[in-house]
């Protein structure tokens, strides 16, 4: 009778790579510069719902010419948090906005760009160098995927 055993050492392979990107402009802006600079064509899609309260807005290409699967997620959403330390406010419970976080650990990041693909069959270094060339954009750069402690936020 064979025995087989799991390994604890088991490293994951991550079949895609993300691009972060800081700017101020609103999710559909961000969108449609990338589409005039880059030459893709991003639509809005469903957006990214990792839990009943954690919504990301989603834009998704579909580059035929190379079968590959772009995204661009915006990175934090705000919700509106119910005050209710105080009862006896004078206008009733006060509603704070929160931001939360797709990747807490980058939360200085705005937007990510996710591409399923392999880095030996996309050329990310062109890619950001057209996107830093974007006005709006302050700055553009690759994340190590396996430095992304909440990976599994970016499996949709």
């Amino acid at each position: 009778m064979a025995v087989y055993k799991l390994l604890d050492d088991f490293e994951e392979d991550n079949d895609f790579i993300i691009l972060a990107i800081h700017s101020y402009l609103e999710d559909y802006r961000v969108a449609y510069l990338l589409n005039k600079y880059l030459g893709t064509g991003f639509v809005k899609t469903n957006a990214v719902e990792i839990s009943s309260d954690k919504v990301f807005q989603c834009y998704e290409w579909t580059d035929t010419k190379n079968d590959l699967v772009w995204n661009l997620i915006q990175n934090y959403a705000v919700r509106a948090k119910k005050n209710t330390k105080n009862a006896l406010l004078l206008f009733g419970e006060l509603e704070r906005e929160e931001k939360i976080y797709l990747l807490p650990e980058q939360k200085k990041v705005d937007f990510l760009i996710k591409v399923n693909t392999r880095e030996e069959y996309f050329d990310s270094d062109k890619t950001l160098q057209k996107i830093q060339q974007i006005p709006d954009i302050q700055t553009t750069y690759k994340l190590a995927a396996n430095q992304i402690k909440t990976r599994t936020n970016l499996i949709f």
